[in-house]
């Protein structure tokens, strides 16, 4: 399938969100769980984090590196925090927990690989867990979304693209429905992360003291693979795909034998425009290559591989279907309202 860009970026359609004017963006090498952890502590400082996401960074975080252990009774995991941030300058805070959040996001991935089946794109079989561990390996933005959810905190992605002058953005956010404000922003450009301070001088050794992660106290690991992973992830890509062209056909067909109509098509995909739109950016892209790897080409009507509007919108849809992304009972209802209201009216 031919991926024209229509609906390539649908996040685009988001209005902006707010971003405090009293920080600024400071590089400390460019690092994504770096300048999250960096955003992080700023975080703390002007809102706080809630005890039970609190406890569960600090327990990991004194488990890896037990010389920042606030050795201190009866004091809240807010207090410990407070502490800590006061005494343990910002180039080792920033690294040690920079590590602490990456290995949090790991483990949410490899507890949900279906929900962060991107993590997995291009990495082999025989592949160790302990490889996505590393500090050293690269990760994709999904790996952020799964931190966000981990520790239950919103991060907000402001990418920085050239020749554009709006910026578009990705808001990752967690599990409760109390959320708290998305104080946590990261600067995107490329490959690099930047985040949003208040004070630029306070991180201005970070990234460039001689501190070794190597430090931390690793815990045992047992060494595995992602083999079982992987084929958790094809079997699902399978069902998504084969689901993906049952209902992409259903669409066209419907349109036509004149039981939806275009403007139908149009109305229903504003209507079921998926809320949080970063989980659908990618569909067009994602679907194509599964198909491409399953070696089943979707037919076009259109020449030279483009597709037409008919064809957008059903593909949009159809991947929105088959991923879950909408209400598909609702969608369902409606379509059949739609679909009878076009029948009549093709009469």
């Amino acid at each position: 399938m031919a991926s024209t860009g229509f609906f390539k970026s649908p996040h685009n359609l988001v209005s902006s969100l707010g971003v405090d004017d009293t920080k600024v963006v400071v590089d400390i090498g460019g690092k994504a769980f770096d300048a999250v952890a960096a955003a992080l502590i700023i975080h703390f400082k002007d809102n706080r984090i809630n005890d039970a996401s609190l406890k569960k960074i600090l327990t990991r975080l004194f488990a890896y590196y037990p010389h920042l252990v606030v050795d201190q009774p009866c004091l809240t995991p807010d207090d410990r925090m407070t502490i800590l941030l006061k005494n343990t300058r910002k180039s080792d805070m920033v690294e040690c927990m920079a590590y602490v959040l990456r290995q949090l996001a790991v483990d949410e991935i490899y507890a949900l690989p279906l929900q962060y089946r991107e993590v997995f794109n291009g990495l082999d079989a025989n592949t160790s867990q302990n490889v996505l561990r590393d500090p050293n390996t690269s990760l994709p933005l999904a790996s952020l979304k799964a931190l966000s959810h981990a520790i239950n905190v919103n991060i907000t992605l402001s990418f920085v693209e050239h020749n554009k002058e709006l910026r578009r953005r990705n808001v990752f956010g967690g599990e409760t429905t109390n959320q708290f404000e998305s104080q946590i922003v990261v600067q995107v450009q490329g490959d690099h992360y930047f985040p949003r301070v208040k004070n630029k001088a306070d991180f201005a050794y970070v990234g460039q003291l001689a501190v070794s992660r190597s430090e931390a106290v690793i815990e045992k690991i047992e060494t595995k693979d992602i083999s079982d992973m992987l084929g958790l992830i094809d079997a699902d890509n399978r069902i998504l795909l084969q689901t993906f062209i049952r209902w992409r056909q259903n669409l066209l067909i419907m349109i036509q034998t004149n039981e939806l109509t275009t403007a139908k098509l149009i109305s229903l995909y504003i209507k079921f425009l998926p809320v949080d739109l970063s989980d659908v950016e990618n569909n067009d892209e994602f679907f194509a290559q599964l198909q491409h790897l399953e070696s089943k080409p979707v037919a076009s009507d259109s020449e030279g591989g483009k597709l037409t509007l008919n064809e957008q919108l059903a593909s949009a849809i159809a991947g929105w279907i088959s991923k879950k992304q909408i209400d598909t009972e609702r969608f369902f209802e409606t379509l059949e309202n739609q679909s009878t209201r076009a029948s009549t009216m093709a009469r």
